[in-house]
């Protein structure tokens, strides 16, 4: 009795978007459509929250779109150390929203030239900050 080997999921998910860029793009923006469609008629505070400009939705919405955007640029150094790299982005994401939710309960909502600045000083301290870190944990220092 022959045991076969059966692949992963992550690898048949890479195999079918190396074979089916288009599609895969295509079926993206299907499930973002029908998430939209069924938050709008499944939760519709949350449209209107949006809406009427809710700070607390602003901060959810600029949390997610800061660290998509910081996981989409630095992606590559996942490979110097996968643990170190996620347990990092976990710490600051914690440590980010703990920040955010403090000062928008304590002080004042965060307006939008607020979240422009703490964009842009997060974003040097995650990569100096995640740089350094996965280059000390990384077992074999690499030149870029």
């Amino acid at each position: 009795m022959s045991e076969q080997i059966k692949p992963s999921i992550m690898a048949l998910l890479r195999k079918f978007i190396d074979s089916y860029p288009m599609l895969f793009g295509a079926l993206l923006a299907f499930l973002a459509f029908v998430a939209i469609i069924g938050m709008d008629a499944w939760f519709p505070r949350v449209g209107e929250a949006w809406g009427r400009n809710n700070a607390n939705v602003r901060s959810v919405f600029f949390t997610v779109a800061f660290f998509t955007l910081w996981i989409s640029q630095i992606w590559q150094w996942r490979r110097r150390n996968t643990f170190v790299f996620w347990i990092s982005v976990c710490i600051f994401l914690s440590v980010h929203g703990l920040c955010v939710f403090l000062y928008s309960t304590r002080v004042h909502p965060l307006s939008l030239r607020e979240w422009i600045y703490l964009m842009a000083l997060e974003s040097f301290g995650v990569v100096f900050a995640l740089d350094w870190i996965t280059r000390r944990s990384s077992k074999q220092v690499t030149q870029p």
